[in-house]
């Protein structure tokens, strides 16, 4: 379900089922413990899927708010518009760092 790699200095957690009521308190516990020990800066997870839900959202704001409590950065992207439309239409990109390709994710915090 999640695969990990490090690449320039992130983590990047990659994503690529979909998140809904029956998966996200599991997939946010993975994605949470992952956060928790990551030695990287910053953390990009990596949404393959081309539904984001409701529930996926919650999950990655849960996500987002134990990175900032660890003091890393959390990256977003989003490899499909339909996902990228759910999460710009919900507010996401208020309170996320959402991008479309891993390469335009930035380095470091903040």
């Amino acid at each position: 379900m999640l695969t990990t790699r490090r690449a320039s200095g992130r983590q990047v957690i990659t994503l690529d089922v979909v998140v809904d009521i029956a998966n996200a308190g599991e997939m946010g516990r993975e994605l949470t413990e992952l956060v928790r020990r990551c030695p990287e800066p910053c953390v990009v997870i990596d949404v393959r899927t081309p539904i984001v839900t409701a529930a996926g959202v919650s999950m990655l704001e849960l996500v987002r708010a134990e990175a900032v409590y660890r003091g890393k950065a959390l990256r977003v992207v989003v490899h499909h518009r339909l996902a990228h439309q759910v999460m710009r239409i919900a507010g996401v990109e208020r309170l996320l760092d959402v991008r479309p390709s891993p390469r335009e994710a930035p380095q470091g915090s903040g």
